[in-house]
């Protein structure tokens, strides 16, 4: 799939869908800076240990996958950078709003 697609589905249609937006969904001033940076020239077989959630089973685990995340932003605060959590939790829960 092209990025400009895989970026719509997984952040901008989101972000319509739950009417997240201004703050989500997109790169632009005034807006959340929740980033993922991913070496798309990287390949590696993905293990347990490299399984970030509370039950590691995932039926990937021993497969070549390719694509690696290098580091995460949450508003603009670097969480997660070349393998290893370098912040604590800085999430929020976020409330949709209704708009009827």
């Amino acid at each position: 799939l092209p990025l400009a697609l895989i970026a719509a589905l997984t952040a901008e249609n989101v972000a319509i869908r739950f009417r997240l937006l201004p703050r989500k969904g997109h790169i632009a001033v005034g807006a959340d800076a929740d980033l993922v940076l991913v070496d798309l020239a990287s390949e590696r077989q993905l293990q347990r240990a490299d399984l970030f959630y509370r039950h590691q089973h995932s039926p990937y685990v021993g497969r070549m996958l390719r694509g690696h995340i290098v580091r995460t932003l949450v508003r603009g605060i670097t969480i997660f950078l070349e393998g290893t959590f370098v912040s604590q939790p800085i999430g929020q829960l976020v409330q949709l709003v209704d708009r009827a």
